[in-house]
């Protein structure tokens, strides 16, 4: 519908306006960012990540593993951030700093649809703060300047929350399928992104309990028509079911082991497994294993420590938690940064502050009567995130998904400020 004398009705060029005024100033500072940062060179994750992205550019695919001595093709990474970073180099050539760039345009993306997400659930105004949070709040900023699967990652998660709520509103088919085809990419993106398969359901959910088995069927069935090319490549070129990615054992076997049990500095912190010298001996003594039986190796190993010093879980996830949230310290944070990113001081020291006023804001925002409008079911996504991670990771970039919520409980609770000091006055 428009106007009379043509163009569109005037909330939609408000909205418009809105939302592009949001993403410039999100593109901004990630530019800025990246300007300020222009020696910058990846290094862990984010090297491997352009490692492959590079490869995919060229035709070479995937390649070889970098990570089993017997060699052989690789499914550590998932697909899809390599892919996307692959895209990325044909499109705007081999050069980082565009690459840098281009992670910033999902940064951006990621600020509209969390404020789009608000003004859904609270309006327009709460929207646009949540938005502008999202734009300059510097953790999300690292996470979309430093070649980051975090960069894909979050503004899937997103977008899977708004087709959910879309179709828990509208009842309309053409949401559900846009939430499925969104489940299938976060597991492409982290595998962690599977458990928001039931957050999604319970979202989607109606008084009929056929329609929403129904709902669900179609949620998690193109979920797997999604991964099901992934899959079969991986079966075609290892002759073996990979569930998304073999890095399970990786990942379990660099926490649950005596080096990181035993370390004061960093205790029950993740760590390479090849520097616990009983891993490390084990993977010698099996020179010719490829990367999903190495990944098998390590994961029952990881199961016979966890086998004999049950206690020690415990510990890990409670230690895993004061990292998550920055309690151990801004010596911990600085380390994260550098390590993780690749950036400096400066860096650590705003994240690490601005975590804090985030999770202050937000803890106010969480007992607001208006943040009952939204669905509990929506509260259940960062929470399960959260969980699952756990176990497994310490880093503070790893709480990444859970901020965006955040940010919209912290809008919440801004809005409210604003709102007393207007009636006072």
């Amino acid at each position: 519908m428009t106007r009379a004398g043509g163009g569109a009705p005037p909330y939609r060029l408000r909205a418009f306006l809105l939302w592009s005024s949001i993403a410039v100033v999100a593109f901004d500072v990630r530019a800025a960012v990246i300007l300020s940062t222009k020696n910058f060179r990846p290094i862990n994750d984010s090297a491997d990540y352009v490692r492959l992205g590079v490869s995919l550019a060229h035709g070479h695919g995937f390649g070889s593993t970098h990570f089993a001595p017997g060699g052989g093709p690789t499914a550590l990474r998932p697909p899809l951030w390599p892919m996307a970073l692959s895209t990325s180099f044909r499109v705007l050539g081999h050069n980082l700093y565009r690459a840098r760039l281009f992670e910033a345009g999902l940064g951006a993306l990621l600020a509209v649809l969390v404020g789009i997400l608000g003004a859904q659930l609270w309006g327009e105004r709460v929207g646009a703060v949540a938005g502008m949070v999202v734009a300059l709040y510097p953790p999300l900023v690292l996470t979309s300047v430093s070649v980051m699967s975090e960069a894909l990652f979050l503004p899937l998660e997103i977008g899977v929350v708004i087709a959910a709520l879309a179709a828990r509103r509208s009842g309309r088919v053409r949401w559900l399928v846009v939430a499925g085809v969104g489940l299938g990419l976060l597991a492409l993106t982290r595998p962690i992104g599977i458990v928001m398969l039931l957050p999604a359901v319970l979202l989607v959910r109606t008084p009929d309990l056929r329609r929403t088995l129904r709902h669900a069927a179609i949620l998690a069935g193109l979920g797997v028509l999604v991964v099901l090319p992934w899959e079969i490549r991986d079966y075609h070129r290892m002759h073996a079911f990979v569930p998304v990615t073999t890095q399970v054992g990786y990942l379990l076997s660099g926490t649950y082991n005596a080096t990181s049990a035993a370390d004061d500095d960093h205790p029950a912190e993740w760590r390479p497994p090849f520097l616990d010298p009983t891993l490390a001996a084990e993977t010698q003594t099996h020179p010719h294993a490829n990367e999903l039986q190495l990944g098998e190796l390590l994961r029952r190993d990881a199961y016979r420590y966890v086998g004999d010093h049950p206690g020690y879980v415990a510990v890990v996830m409670f230690r895993n938690g004061q990292r998550l949230l920055d309690l151990a310290g801004l010596n911990e944070e600085r380390t994260v940064v550098h390590g993780e990113y690749g950036l400096g001081r400066t860096a650590a020291d705003w994240s690490y502050a601005t975590w804090f006023v985030l999770l202050a804001l937000a803890g106010v925002g969480a007992f607001l009567r208006r943040t009952r409008a939204a669905p509990a079911a929506m509260w259940l996504v960062p929470v399960m995130l959260f969980a699952a991670t756990l176990p497994l990771q310490s880093f503070s970039r790893f709480r990444a998904p859970a901020e965006p919520f955040l940010a919209l409980l912290a809008a919440l609770a801004v809005c409210a400020a604003g709102n007393a000091v207007t009636a006072r006055r």
